[in-house]
């Protein structure tokens, strides 16, 4: 599937509060010596969060090697069902999760903080954000 069509499809899951504002993009850096790309959502034109490849090149975040295809994650999560996104241990799909309309406040409230990575955890935040609700507080986060 092209990326548009993933990206317009991704971006139609969206929870109401986001739609119109939440952007998905990603770059791949052809011309690079090795495989370089960079994936990143930005709310209201304001980057949230970044994702690079290879991981070297962001000191924020940190993904196994597998685990950092952001582009090829958002067209994996367009097509599973959602029981499964819930059940993801991916933090990519995690975090994509926090996002998704099929994500309600209730589900949100109940999120444990402490195991999240720092990836889902900054999308949590955001979604919390912008549905007005009091995010779970955690004195440590998963990697």
């Amino acid at each position: 599937m092209q990326w548009s069509r993933i990206k317009s499809t991704f971006e139609s899951l969206l929870a109401e509060k986001l739609q119109g504002r939440l952007r998905v993009h990603v770059t791949e850096y052809t011309k690079a010596p090795m495989d370089i790309g960079r994936g990143w959502i930005t709310l209201d034109g304001t980057e949230i969060v970044s994702v690079q490849v290879p991981s070297f090149y962001d000191n924020s975040i940190y993904f196994e090697a597998e685990a950092i295809d952001f582009g090829a994650a958002i067209g994996f999560y367009v097509g599973m069902p959602f029981d499964e996104i819930r059940a993801a241990r991916e933090p990519i799909i995690q975090g994509l999760a926090f996002l998704d309309r099929r994500m309600g406040k209730r589900h949100l409230k109940a999120v444990d903080v402490g195991t999240l990575h720092e990836f889902a955890n900054i999308i949590y935040q955001t979604r919390c954000k912008v549905e007005g609700l009091k995010p779970n507080e955690s004195t440590e986060r998963a990697s």
